[in-house]
C-alpha cells in the first residue's frame, strides 16, 4: 500500500506542477505571502495546493478516492480541500503521509488571535503514524546522516524556513516523542532544539534532552516560534547564532 500511495501522491505533484502550473503558481504565492515569506519554491517540496474537492482525484488518478488512503470521505468530500499539502517521507525516500496547511485557518487564527483553530493536518492515523516520522523538507534521511546535525522543531514551516534558509531541519509535527523517534535522532552526531516558545514546546525541550543525552537546546527569544524569528529584524543575527552553534567542536 505504502508504495501505491508513494506512487500516487508523486504522480498528483507533478502533474499539477506541469498541468497546473500557472495556478500553481498563484496558489503559492499567496500562501507565502500570508506566511510572511518573499517567494517559496513549493514545488521542490513535492508541496501542491488543492482547490476543490475533484483536484487530488484528478491529477493523482481516481485510485487515490480508496478508502484505504483516507483521502476522500464516504460523501465525496476531499479531506485536504483548501490546502497545500506536502508529502512526508521514511527513512528510505518512501511518501507515507501527507501533511496539510490550510492558510484560510491560518489567517483567520491570526485575526481573531484565536490559537484553538487548527490550521495544520496529518494523515489518518491507520495510514500514517507521524510520531514514527521526522519531516525533513528536501533532505533525505541519508542526507541528515551526511550533513551531520539537524535542527528539530515543531511544525511543517518552521522546518521549511530553517530549509529555505540553508540550515538541515526536521519537523516532529507535533510534541510527541516516540520510540522510533529517538532511535532516528541517536543515530544523527549533532542534534540541536529549536522549540515553540510555549509550555508544549518546554516540555519538548524537557524530553528530547533526557532521551537524546547528545542534543543541544538554540534558544530564539524573538518570537513564538523560529520561523517568525527568522522573518523578524534579527533574521540575520539569529542564523550566525545558530551557525555557530552547528559548528562549534564539529569535526565535519
Amino acid at each position: 500500500m505504502e508504495g501505491d500511495f508513494n506512487n500516487l501522491i508523486k504522480t498528483g505533484s507533478r502533474r499539477a506542477w506541469s498541468d497546473d502550473s500557472e495556478s500553481q503558481r498563484n496558489f503559492c504565492k499567496v500562501i507565502a505571502q500570508a506566511r510572511g515569506m518573499q517567494s517559496v519554491d513549493f514545488q521542490k517540496y513535492g508541496a501542491f495546493f488543492l482547490p476543490n474537492d475533484d483536484y487530488l482525484a484528478n491529477y493523482c488518478g481516481s485510485a487515490i478516492r480508496s478508502p484505504e488512503y483516507y483521502c476522500y470521505t464516504q460523501n465525496g468530500e476531499c479531506i485536504w480541500n483548501n490546502n497545500l499539502i506536502f508529502p512526508i517521507a521514511n527513512a528510505g525516500g518512501t511518501i507515507v503521509g501527507l501533511g496539510g496547511f490550510n492558510p484560510l485557518h491560518y489567517i483567520e487564527a491570526h485575526e481573531k488571535n484565536d490559537w484553538s483553530i487548527i490550521y495544520y493536518q496529518y494523515s489518518n492515523r491507520n495510514l500514517f503514524q507521524k510520531g514514527n516520522y521526522i519531516y525533513t523538507p528536501c533532505c533525505s534521511f541519508k542526507e541528515v546522516l551526511e550533513r551531520g546535525y539537524i535542527c528539530i522543531v515543531d511544525g511543517l514551516f518552521d522546518a521549511i524556513s530553517l530549509n529555505e534558509a540553508g540550515f538541515c531541519a526536521g519537523c516532529l509535527m507535533g510534541s510527541s516523542v516516540t520510540d522510533v523517534i529517538v532511535a532516528q535522532l541517536r543515530l544523527i552526531h549533532k542534534v540541536i532544539i529549536i522549540a515553540d516558545n510555549d509550555d508544549a514546546g518546554i516540555k519538548l525541550q524537557k524530553t528530547l534532552l533526557r532521551r537524546v543525552p547528545h542534543s543541544l537546546i538554540f534558544r530564539q527569544g524573538v518570537d513564538k516560534d523560529i520561523d517568525g524569528a527568522l522573518k523578524s529584524a534579527k533574521g540575520a543575527e539569529i542564523k550566525m547564532q545558530l551557525q555557530s552553534l552547528i559548528n562549534a567542536n564539529n569535526p565535519f
